[in-house]
């Protein structure tokens, strides 16, 4: 979610680290994709942005919003279910 005053960007760095523990520098970030869904009968703007880490970091799960987690190659998140604009950002190079 979106405060008030905040940009996309500022969102994705803040709730990466309320939701996963995990904190980023917003100038390392570069937006991906956006996706615009309808699903409910409510229209959702899905800002993706990517990062390259040197190391995986320690996450830390708030347990509310993100109750599970895991890395995975490329090859592997084939088989994963995704909403599929998602899946096909993450699957790019």
């Amino acid at each position: 979610m979106v405060d008030t005053n905040e940009s996309y960007l500022e969102a994705a760095v803040r709730e990466t680290e309320e939701e996963v523990g995990v904190n980023l520098d917003p100038k390392e970030l570069t937006l991906v994709g956006l996706i615009q869904s309808f699903d409910e009968y409510k229209e959702d703007n899905i800002y993706l942005y990517g990062v390259r880490l040197q190391n995986l970091p320690e996450v830390t799960l708030d347990g509310k919003e993100v109750v599970d987690y895991r890395w995975v190659t490329r090859d592997e998140l084939k088989g994963y279910k995704i909403f599929g604009p998602i899946k096909d950002l993450l699957l790019e190079d």
